[in-house]
């Protein structure tokens, strides 16, 4: 998974992505996720929260929605295949440096 995806990306993954800012981009539509409790530490197992999705007025280029984007693990879209292969590739220098070259 790429750690942080751009608002941009996330648009020409075309793929479901989510924001820990509770926005997700799903069917290129992006989409706020509202409840009634701001942390999951308001929330109880008699009272459970409901999920309640609507559109979003915003469009991904306000403060703090550019980047922090997220794909779901082991997606298969350019991006995070890029940092999987990236991260594969700084493993194995990490593993030549130290003499485990497996």
């Amino acid at each position: 998974m790429a750690e942080n995806l751009t608002f941009e990306q996330v648009k020409k993954a075309r793929v479901f992505a989510w924001h820990e800012r509770h926005y997700v981009f799903a069917n290129d539509t992006l989409l706020r996720v509202v409840t009634r409790y701001h942390t999951a530490a308001e929330a109880t197992d008699r009272d459970p929260s409901p999920m309640i999705v609507r559109p979003s007025s915003l469009r991904g280029s306000e403060h703090l929605l550019d980047d922090g984007w997220h794909h779901l693990d082991n997606c298969s879209c350019r991006y995070c295949c890029r940092g999987r292969d990236e991260a594969a590739r700084d493993r194995q220098r990490h593993d030549l440096r130290n003499g485990s070259g497996a």
